[in-house]
């Protein structure tokens, strides 16, 4: 097929074309995953820029709800005592200055009651509430609405909000200075905003790793289980004035974008690197990767076969040219060509046909002589002598009073002239005829043990078919399932039109076939090709002459019969995958 490989000329054309298209197209599908990258970065450094604005109005807003909070305190008299009265050392000290110089008839307001509204009513950001005096520090505990409760534990060392800080589960710390009175200065508050409120929106944005970290370390991460790894790169990068950027080592790129919180003193890093893209757009790359791929194959195919039609056309230039050494003259097809190769086949065209007209027509002449003389001789002899003979056998028969001998030698003759005369494609019909001939002669020969029955259906006599496949197939009954010594010998040949098919099915009630045997005959009718090596030899040849006319619409099947006999099904598809129409008695005419 690949004519092409055996010219070096067109071989090493076709190498260094494919070559070329090769490299166009990784370079191609590079250049195209490149972009994909590109792309999906950019996406990234806007989805950590959104991201980045999320937690800057969470920690704003919250921040602007504690300051309005604590104006509110300031601005309710009663509130206020209460609240400084929190500054006391234990509870009983709390809740003896608490009820100091109040009316007796009048409620005391109570700050922790107000302060766990408050948190309750912003959706429990705030986690721990520290009040800081110079000597210690009261810390209210919040609960979520699951719990609904506040724990306090009074005088605990100060600086005990600032270990949250540094640790990731936590969250922002937001430091208040209170107010200095005249006679003394109270210190501050320390809120705890818990970091799964607040930072947790960057989960929204699906980006592969980021990290919030304060000036004293990591606040938050995510995913956590990325801290250790991850955590010497994103060290040197918090100490990076770099905005975005990407870390190369060989073929392993990470890409990181950096946000800073001038306000609040943080940084949110985020970080993907080249398998996390690819990972998440597999579909896509694999996309151009095939696209590329495809393209290249059928471009290759197209060299191919260019390559292969300017091969083929030069061997024929070069076969015709050995053909006319030896006194075979045969034009070129040019075809379309217009290329240096047509110009060739035609000047070889334009020289043969000069060439003939120097050839000596008296001796073609006589070598067409030779040949008619020939096929006169062969034509002489002709089956009327045999037809003759036997006609006149059967009139001695008839004379003699013998209508069985007669009969038999007209079925024989009548089947004779039936296969060597008439078309090669027949009807069904004529098939039988000529298998009720072969019939009556064999029932000739075994008058008193062999019976026959046809019932076969006007519509699959009508079908069209080649002509002699019954008989053999008939004949493998005489010869393999057969008894001599039985008196029941019995044929039975039936026929009739299905939904999907036709089917001829041939019952004897003869031997049977061991099963072994059976499976290796009809594996063989399942075989392509025109090959009948083995074992019976004439049902294949029956198998194989059917199915060349009828092609993928024939099945053909042996089986044993349930108490005698085999049953030879033949199958007739009407149409095979709803495309191929059955062979009628027209085709082929």
């Amino acid at each position: 097929m690949l004519e092409f490989l055996k010219s070096k000329i067109h071989r090493n054309n076709y190498i260094a074309y494919v070559t070329v298209l090769f490299i166009v197209c990784v370079i191609v599908c590079v250049s195209v995953c490149k972009v994909i990258t590109s792309n999906q970065v950019e996406q990234y450094k806007q989805a950590s820029a959104s991201a980045f604005e999320r937690v800057e109005s969470k920690i704003t807003t919250n921040i602007n709800k504690i300051d309005n909070y604590f104006l509110g305190i300031y601005s309710d008299r009663m509130l206020e005592k209460d609240f400084l009265c929190f500054f006391s050392h234990n509870a009983q000290e709390y809740r003896t200055q608490r009820l100091e110089g109040i009316n007796p008839t009048e409620m005391p307001a109570d700050f922790l009651a107000d302060v766990k509204s408050f948190v309750s009513q912003n959706n429990f950001v705030v986690t721990q509430l520290a009040v800081e005096s110079q000597s210690s520090a009261n810390v209210i505990h919040f609960y979520d609405a699951n719990i609904s409760r506040l724990d306090v534990d009074f005088c605990v060392p100060n600086g005990t909000m600032d270990i949250y800080e540094n640790d990731a589960s936590y969250g922002y710390v937001y430091t208040k200075k209170l107010p200095r009175s005249s006679d003394y200065e109270y210190g501050e508050m320390k809120f705890l905003l818990s970091g799964k409120k607040i930072f947790d929106v960057v989960k929204e944005y699906n980006i592969a790793n980021t990290a919030i970290i304060s000036k004293k370390g990591a606040m938050y991460y995510m995913p956590p289980e990325d801290q250790e790894r991850m955590k010497d790169m994103l060290a040197q990068l918090y100490e990076s004035n770099e905005t975005n950027g990407v870390i190369r080592s060989g073929l392993y790129e990470q890409y990181y974008f950096i946000n800073t919180s001038s306000q609040y003193g943080y940084k949110l890093i985020s970080t993907v690197d080249t398998n996390a893209i690819f990972r998440q757009n597999l579909a896509l790359f694999l996309l151009v990767i095939v696209g590329s791929l495809l393209i290249f194959i059928i471009m290759t195919f197209l060299i191919t076969i260019r390559m292969n039609y300017d091969a083929k056309f030069l061997n024929r230039i070069v076969n015709s040219i050995q053909l006319a050494k030896s006194g075979q003259f045969i034009n070129i097809s040019i075809e379309n060509r217009k290329d240096e190769y047509g110009i060739i086949a035609q000047e070889f065209n334009e020289m043969i046909r000069q060439l003939e007209e120097f050839i000596q027509k008296e001796y073609v002449l006589k070598l067409r002589q030779k040949d008619t003389e020939m096929l006169a001789l062969q034509h002489q002899i002709n089956p009327h002598f045999l037809y003759n003979t036997l006609e006149i056998i059967r009139s001695c028969a008839l004379v003699n009073n013998d209508p069985k001998v007669a009969d038999a030698i007209y079925c024989l003759g009548g089947m004779y002239r039936d296969i060597v005369k008439g078309e090669n494609i027949i009807t069904i019909d004529k098939e039988l005829d000529i298998l009720t001939k072969y019939l009556k002669i064999m029932e000739f020969k075994y008058n008193k043990n062999f019976f026959y029955q046809m019932d076969v259906s006007s519509n699959v006599r009508s079908l069209g078919t080649i002509k002699l496949w019954m008989q053999p197939l008939v004949e493998n009954f005489f010869v393999h399932g057969f008894d001599k010594n039985s008196e029941f010998n019995l044929l039975l040949i039936r026929g009739k039109e299905e939904k999907d098919y036709y089917v001829i099915e041939l019952i004897n009630n003869g031997s049977s076939i061991l099963p072994d045997k059976l499976l290796d005959i009809n594996n063989r009718l399942q075989e392509r090709g025109d090959s009948v090596s083995g074992g019976s030899i004439g049902i294949q040849n029956v198998y194989h002459r059917l199915r060349y006319y009828y092609g993928d619409s024939l099945q053909m099947k042996l089986s044993n019969n349930a108490e005698a006999g085999i049953t030879v099904s033949i199958r007739i598809y009407k149409k095979k995958g709803k495309e191929t129409n059955v062979s009628t008695f027209d085709r082929g005419r």
